[in-house]
C-alpha cells in the first residue's frame, strides 16, 4: 500500500524510524533505519532487535489436536426461537461448551464458531459454576471473567473456501482450588514440552 501524503511528509529529514506491531496480548517494536524515501512508498533496514512489549503477565500455551481443552460456561443463553446446527434436539447442551485455544495459569483463550454465545459473554460477564475439561483429569471447578472479546477472521489457504469468523474470548481465573492450580499447571507443562 502507498503511504499518504501526510505521512510522507512527516518522514522528511527523519533517518530512522521505530515501527509498532499491537497485538491481542502486548505489543512489539522495532526500530529501522530509512534507506530510501521517494513517491508514496519507503524502504527500510531489516532491524536488528524486535521488543516485545507484553502486557500480559503469564506465558501462554497453545492447545493442539492431541492436547485439547474445554471450558463450559453454563451462563451462556440462547433465545429459545433459534435453531441452527449444532444447536438442534439433542445437540442443545452442547451450547454452553467452547474450545479452548491457548492457557496460561492466569486464565484462557476460548473459542466459538456460532454467534449466539457473543450475547452472553461480554466484557465484565462473570460465571461461578464454570468447568475447565482437560485430558486425563477430572473437571476443574472456576468462577471466571470475561476479559475481552474479538471477531476473528479465520485464513484458509484453499481458493474455492471463503473465509470464516470466530469469536474468541479471553477468560480470567477468578478462583479456583489447589487441586485445579495443579492440573492447569500440570497440563501447561505437557503442552510446553510437547
Amino acid at each position: 500500500n502507498e503511504l499518504s501524503p501526510r505521512a510522507m511528509s512527516s518522514l522528511q529529514g527523519k533517518n530512522q524510524i521505530i515501527l509498532e506491531f499491537v497485538l491481542i496480548s502486548g505489543k512489539a517494536t522495532a526500530e529501522c533505519q530509512i534507506k530510501l524515501l521517494q513517491d508514496s512508498s519507503i524502504l527500510l533496514t531489516i532491524p536488528k532487535i524486535l521488543q516485545n512489549l507484553e502486557r500480559r503477565k503469564n506465558a501462554r500455551f497453545a492447545t493442539h489436536e492431541d492436547k485439547t481443552a474445554y471450558l463450559h460456561i453454563p451462563s451462556i443463553q440462547i433465545a429459545s426461537n433459534l435453531q441452527c446446527i449444532p444447536l438442534t434436539g439433542q445437540y442443545t447442551k452442547y451450547k454452553s461448551i467452547l474450545s479452548v485455544a491457548d492457557i496460561s495459569s492466569g486464565g484462557l483463550c476460548v473459542i466459538s464458531h456460532f454467534p449466539f454465545a457473543h450475547t452472553s459473554l461480554k466484557r465484565g460477564a462473570t460465571d461461578e459454576h464454570s468447568l475447565l475439561f482437560l485430558p486425563m483429569q477430572q473437571p476443574i471447578p472456576l468462577k471466571i471473567e470475561i476479559a475481552w472479546s474479538k471477531l476473528v477472521k479465520e485464513a484458509t489457504n484453499q481458493e474455492e473456501y471463503k473465509p470464516f469468523y470466530t469469536f474468541r474470548y479471553g477468560v480470567i481465573y477468578q478462583t479456583a482450588d489447589e487441586r485445579g492450580i495443579n492440573s492447569i499447571k500440570r497440563f501447561i507443562q505437557q503442552l510446553n514440552e510437547s
